[in-house]
Order: structure tokens, then C-alpha cells, then sequence
């Protein structure tokens, strides 16, 4: 039971080796979403927020809600509804960064923090984008995911605390470097990702 349990571990399915990212990046493509996002705007002064909310009124794919009190958005557990959020100026209570880094540890689903934005036609470009960014990783999200499982169904592999020191990469590991290859893959021009397949070509046997 033991051998076996090794010889599973040395077996890992997960190998960034021979990735087709072009395939891949085709299926995230294919699964483009175009999801209406919701947003919440974090700031003390209510008449801010109802005169954003006009201006934005045109920008269809984002729902725009109000919160005064940071601290209650966190502790209230709120913040797990909305994919943008948006601190027009710096909080006493706590910074930008600070911020990031809570939601990033707290939110299993893509999200932007937009912040020192105060000019409506710049929070329109700036809203736009990280709709396009946050519908991008959800495309690419399920793309991986079942990249991960067609992994699994042709290559189970026994897990249990024996192979718990193996050295291959582990299943979040794998996933978060293909989201990255997969960002970086689908920002490439295409002048850089003909020269990445020569590349490729030439290392091969």
C-alpha cells in the first residue's frame, strides 16, 4: 500500500509541461462572459455617490451601490456580493493596500479595487476595464478548472498525508501558474506568440 501510494506521488498529473496554450486560450475565448458586474462605491458623502450613480446610469454592465462605513462592509460580510469596489479617496481607517489585501485573502471570485479615482469620464474608462478584466479571469477560471478535471479523470492520482513532502507542484499551485501563462498567453501580440512557438519547436526533440 505504500509503494503504491509513492509511485502515485511521483505520478503527479500536475506537469506544466507541453500545456497547449494556444488550444487553451481558444476555449477562454469561446467562453468569454459578458456578466452585468456589481460595484459598490466606498465613501462617507452620500451626494458623491447620487451624482456617480447619474453619470453612470449609461454604463450597462455595472450595478452601482453605495456603502458609507468600510469597516461595516467588512465585518458584515456584504463585500462577498460585489466584484469592483471603489474608494475615491484613502480612508483614515485603512489604506488602499490594506484593503487589497483583505479582500484578496477573504474573495474566492476575481475582483478589482479601484481607488483615487474622482473624475466621472476617468471612472468610466477605469469601470469599463475592470469589467473586461474580471469577465476575462472568470472565462479563464472555468477554462482551468476544467482543464484540471480532464487532468484528474485521465490521471487519478491516491492522495493522503504520504505524499504529502512529494516535490511535484500541487493542484493550486498548478492552477494559479496556468492562469497566469493564460493571462500573459492572451496579452501577448501576436508577433510574440509566433516567436514563443518557434521557441518551442526548436527545443523539441
Amino acid at each position: 500500500m505504500i509503494d503504491t501510494l509513492k509511485k502515485s506521488s511521483r505520478n503527479s498529473p500536475y506537469s506544466l509541461d507541453k500545456i497547449d496554450l494556444d488550444k487553451l486560450s481558444g476555449r477562454v475565448l469561446e467562453t468569454g462572459s459578458d456578466r452585468k458586474l456589481r460595484a459598490i462605491y466606498l465613501t462617507e458623502d452620500h451626494q458623491e455617490y447620487l451624482n456617480c450613480l447619474e453619470e453612470l446610469s449609461s454604463i450597462t454592465r455595472v450595478s452601482l451601490d453605495h456603502c458609507n462605513s468600510i469597516t461595516w462592509l467588512l465585518r458584515s460580510g456584504h463585500y462577498q456580493s460585489y466584484s469592483i469596489f471603489v474608494l475615491p479617496d484613502e480612508s483614515p481607517l485603512v489604506t488602499s493596500e490594506d484593503l487589497f489585501l483583505l479582500l484578496k485573502h477573504r474573495l474566492k471570485l476575481p475582483f478589482r479595487l479601484i481607488t483615487g479615482i474622482t473624475e466621472i469620464n476617468d471612472l468610466k474608462k477605469v469601470l469599463h476595464d475592470a469589467c473586461e478584466a474580471i469577465n476575462l479571469d472568470m472565462s479563464i477560471d472555468r477554462v482551468v478548472g476544467n482543464y484540471v478535471s480532464e487532468i484528474e479523470e485521465k490521471s487519478p492520482v491516491i492522495r493522503s498525508e504520504a505524499n504529502a513532502k512529494d516535490p511535484q507542484i500541487s493542484e493550486d499551485e498548478f492552477k494559479e501558474t496556468l492562469r497566469t501563462k493564460l493571462r500573459n498567453h492572451l496579452n501577448c501580440p501576436p508577433e510574440d506568440i509566433l516567436k514563443e512557438a518557434i521557441n518551442t519547436i526548436r527545443k523539441e526533440p
